[in-house]
């Protein structure tokens, strides 16, 4: 499934006062009044977390209001700012210049699966909102929306996505031992025949190998011998942690990216005993 991002655009209709049904307006005066004397204590808006994940019920439509999703919202705040990861699934999506009340309306059952490509049920839809207020001050944060309809259309759910597994990104490369890593090992949904494209290596001064197979997408390391190690102009320490951001494909024509992180400890050569402890200069009492 394609993800685009959209800003909103406000529509011409609500730039007129009035836009809005009455009470909702008024409620959204009563809220920037009453945000007003919250955010007398001067402190800077900042978006709650807490308040983030919302419902998005099929042909309804849902309102996103500054003082309901940031803290110290400040006098009369708005949100100025929406940038939708997708607007494919709704029929509203816009904000009201006069209250700075965010829109939200998803398609109906009917609407959803009469698409060429229903998405799954349910589904979720990112929002980045950005709010102001009369004392200037801003604040930003990410809503997210999920829709849960009933799916009836025949065309299968789109494939998952890959992603990188976060659990298998630390990994051990022991010294003069080749290692290997494999796109199915490393993301999840990895799809049909998946391989390693890419490998952008924070150093390669400590391996002797540190290339992807360009038949089977296999990358492969090595770190250097405890004697290669130590030969360095500049030993590294033990252990030591070498970054590889990776991108895989598959013939889905899908892509992902993630970090592994390979430790290696070595042993040094013996630095030999440690010096005697100073003795007690002091005199006796």
């Amino acid at each position: 499934m394609t993800v685009e991002r959209r800003r909103t655009a406000v529509p011409a209709a609500w730039r007129r006062r009035g836009g809005l049904p009455a009470a909702l307006a008024a409620t959204a005066l009563m809220l920037g009044a009453a945000s007003a004397a919250f955010g007398a204590s001067g402190d800077a808006p900042s978006f709650s977390e807490l308040r983030s994940q919302r419902k998005a019920p099929p042909g309804a439509v849902v309102y996103a209001t500054p003082t309901g999703s940031f803290d110290n919202p400040g006098t009369n705040p708005k949100i100025t700012d929406a940038v939708f990861s997708t607007t494919e699934y709704y029929n509203t999506h816009s904000i009201d210049e006069d209250s700075g009340l965010l829109a939200i309306g998803a398609k109906t059952d009917a609407e959803l699966n009469a698409l060429s490509l229903p998405p799954p049920s349910p589904f979720t839809v990112t929002v980045d909102v950005t709010m102001e207020n009369d004392e200037g001050q801003t604040a930003s944060g990410t809503l997210t929306y999920t829709t849960r309809y009933e799916r009836t259309s025949t065309i299968p759910e789109p494939e998952e996505e890959p992603s990188f597994r976060e659990a298998q990104s630390s990994k051990n490369a022991p010294p003069g031992i080749l290692v290997a890593a494999l796109a199915e090992n490393i993301f999840d949904d990895a799809g049909t025949n998946p391989v390693l494209t890419e490998a952008v290596f924070s150093t390669t001064e400590y391996y002797d190998r540190h290339s992807i197979n360009a038949s089977t997408g296999i990358l492969f390391i090595r770190a250097m011998t405890d004697a290669e190690l130590n030969a360095l102009a500049s030993p590294p320490s033990s252990p030591f942690e070498v970054t590889v951001d990776v991108t895989m494909t598959n013939d889905e024509g899908q892509t992902a990216s993630g970090t592994l992180t390979y430790s290696t400890t070595w042993t040094p050569p013996d630095a030999g005993p440690a010096p005697p402890a100073d003795e007690d200069q002091s005199g006796g009492g």
